[in-house]
């Protein structure tokens, strides 16, 4: 994934539902945040989550929107 400041909106909202779906596959199939790879998914979502909060609010929200999710959740809140 290259840097979340280098892609266009339309990547963003890409990664971003990617990312979310692959965590909670990797979570409902058992694997745990401790792990490398549940910190990298972790990692890559609050890159990008940190991103639209701070730089394209109005695509977080149409985001959140679209995913039924708060407008202050983070990638830890898809452990939970």
């Amino acid at each position: 994934m290259k840097n979340p400041v280098e892609m266009s909106n339309a990547q963003i909202l890409s990664w971003l539902e990617k990312t979310h779906k692959t965590t909670r596959k990797y979570f409902d199939n058992g694997g745990e945040m401790k792990w490398d790879r549940g910190l990298d998914l972790l990692d890559r979502y609050n890159d990008l989550a940190f991103e639209c909060k701070g730089n394209r609010y109005e695509l977080w929200k149409e985001y959140c929107d679209l995913d039924g999710s708060s407008y202050t959740h983070d990638g830890y809140d898809l452990f939970a």
